[in-house]
């Protein structure tokens, strides 16, 4: 048995009527298909800004820098490299 719940929410009818059209052509139309879509809908959403906000903070992570050890600037590429 799985675990579900009821939502209540308020859509635009055409928003609406567009979603039950794309779903029932996805999965048939059959007893359940709406709920499936709309699972499938706010998952994908809510993994798409999970994503966003781990970019994020990679992102400034990336400007704030990383301290290598060493000043690359008085660096060589004799220093780096046997050659």
């Amino acid at each position: 048995m799985s675990n579900t719940t009821t939502m209540t929410i308020n859509v635009r009818k055409d928003v609406l009527d567009e979603f039950r059209d794309a779903a029932g052509k996805v999965y048939g139309g059959g007893k359940g298909h709406l709920g499936k879509a709309v699972a499938e809908a706010l998952s994908s959403w809510a993994s798409l800004h999970k994503r966003g906000s781990a970019e994020e903070r990679a992102l400034k992570l990336l400007e704030k820098g990383y301290h290598l050890g060493y000043d690359a600037k008085k660096l060589r590429r004799e220093d780096i490299y046997d050659r």
